[in-house]
């Protein structure tokens, strides 16, 4: 009897052993992923090298450079942002592509922002957690509004995009690049109208994206967007949204509404909407009091007649938040992309 027990203790010590997790295994997985990052670190110095060398070589500020990276390669092109119109133009009779949304058939008599319709905007919507979850994700357009997840050698991003057109994504450049750690994501997922655990349209990755120099070089928040090609294009029932450029008067009366995947309901899987006003301008940026929280970066700004103007960043200061202005420059590149 005695031996019976002693050989079951020892199997149970064996077990309890073979079940404790190798701390020299999960060790070394954590030296391989900081070893990549520092390879890649040191690419992105050469690449962000190379952004300097051709602006210098072009006679060109580096707010005229598109970083464009290759995700299945990993390699990055700098491109002049005119040749990308040049591009465009000849591939669509001389002219860019139509700014107006795309919508599925069926689709074009329904109101691009009901909400904001309804709602009385004032001031005293600033700090107000107004949101509400949009239980029908495939109702348009936040069928068009898309949830991103960027994988990072070591950590991962969560944000919100939406369908330029049927294999783009709009979205803030900070979502898939970290200047911080001076890394481009190297893999990113897109589901359009995600609503929880269900995806109605599909998955897809990206494989290109594209992001001003002058965000790459030195992080500036008048440059904080990004485009991201799709592997494929995206279900025909999806859509995508218009954009605008709006002169001040025109942001500054647009009621704003915000729909995106903040990381705080639903843990970042379910969409959210909510309106408010912008109360400041600049050429490049808006200052809104739509309520906001971390996961609805590159979130798309939908004005009160139906359009884009702008991508939300995050928070500005203790009143109000910071989103990326359709200007000009932003529109003829969004539109080149299209």
């Amino acid at each position: 009897m005695k031996k019976l027990r002693l050989v079951s203790l020892t199997l149970v010590v064996i077990l309890a052993i073979m079940a404790i997790p190798s701390s020299s295994a999960s060790t070394a997985a954590i030296a391989e992923q900081q070893e990549k990052l520092a390879e890649r670190q040191k690419k992105m110095e050469a690449d962000r090298a190379k952004v300097l060398v051709t602006a210098a070589e072009l006679g060109v500020d580096i707010s005229e450079l598109m970083c464009v990276f290759n995700l299945e390669t990993d390699e990055m092109e700098v491109r002049t942002i005119d040749s990308i119109m040049t591009e465009a133009k000849a591939r669509n009779g001389g002219v860019l592509p139509d700014d107006g949304p795309i919508y599925p058939d069926g689709y074009e008599t329904e109101v691009i922002n009901p909400a904001v319709k309804s709602v009385s905007i004032s001031p005293l919507n600033i700090g107000v957690d107004n949101r509400t979850q949009v239980t029908n994700t495939t109702a348009w357009p936040y069928r068009a509004i898309v949830h991103l997840q960027a994988d990072f050698q070591l950590t991962s991003s969560q944000g919100t995009g939406f369908m330029l057109s049927n294999n783009k994504v709009v979205t803030a450049a900070h979502v898939v690049y970290s200047y911080a750690r001076r890394e481009y994501c190297y893999s990113v997922t897109a589901v359009p109208g995600r609503n929880g655990s269900s995806s109605p349209y599909g998955s897809y990755t990206g494989v290109t994206i594209y992001i001003g120099s002058a965000f790459v070089i030195s992080e500036d928040p008048n440059y904080d967007y990004a485009v991201i090609e799709l592997n494929t294009n995206v279900n025909s029932s999806v859509g995508s949204l218009g954009i605008s450029v709006l002169n001040d008067s025109g942001v500054l009366n647009s009621n704003p509404m915000i729909s995106g995947y903040p990381l705080d309901k639903g843990n970042g899987t379910t969409q959210w909407q909510t309106t408010g006003s912008v109360h400041d301008v600049s050429p490049t940026r808006l200052f809104h009091s739509v309520y906001t929280t971390g996961g609805q970066s590159g979130a798309p700004i939908i004005s009160v007649g139906g359009s884009v103007i702008g991508m939300h960043r995050g928070t500005y200061n203790s009143v109000l938040k910071d989103g990326t202005r359709i200007n000009q420059t932003v529109y003829n590149i969004f539109m080149s992309l299209r």
